[in-house]
């Protein structure tokens, strides 16, 4: 139960910094985006075997641009959780983003292999895959466009 509440009340900071950027107001949004990934590193050295706190930590990681770090995050839980579903859909996500489209299908695939549902991500990768088999070589390089939030997978 503690651990809930702690990663319920990190995921309320960064709610609350999310919302203090829109308005503004970066000062706090920095604050709070600190003490949420402070939260979540802690709750991640009590309880290392749960996918759902390193993959809340990529998700911070994430929204505040830092997608290699993310990564980082999820390779790492990798190692150490059973249930490795939700860090092979993010993981696939974040590759895509950062245009590794070959990384990212594999990850899809092992996702999917686990149970997740990747039927938006699939449909991004193929229809990429389609257009970069037409587009000349330089082109290939040019990074994929960000992943709509559509295409987040839940925790709960």
């Amino acid at each position: 139960l503690w651990i809930e509440m702690n990663l319920a009340q990190a995921r309320a900071r960064a709610g609350l910094a999310r919302t203090a950027r829109s308005e503004g107001d970066n000062d706090l949004a920095s604050k709070e985006y600190e003490r949420a990934t402070s939260q979540l590193v802690n709750l991640q050295k009590q309880s290392p075997g749960r996918a759902d706190i390193y993959v809340e930590l990529a998700k911070l990681l994430d929204r505040e641009g830092k997608v290699t770090e993310a990564i980082d995050v999820l390779e790492q839980g990798m190692e150490k959780v059973s249930k490795k579903g939700p860090l092979l859909f993010y993981l696939a996500r974040y590759y895509y983003t950062l245009g590794d489209t070959d990384k990212a299908a594999a990850l899809t695939a092992r996702a999917e292999a686990s149970g997740m549902k990747m039927d938006s991500l699939r449909r991004m990768l193929d229809a990429r895959g389609a257009a970069d088999e037409s587009r000349s070589s330089p082109d290939k390089n040019v990074p994929a466009t960000s992943i709509p939030r559509a295409a987040t997978a839940r925790m709960d």
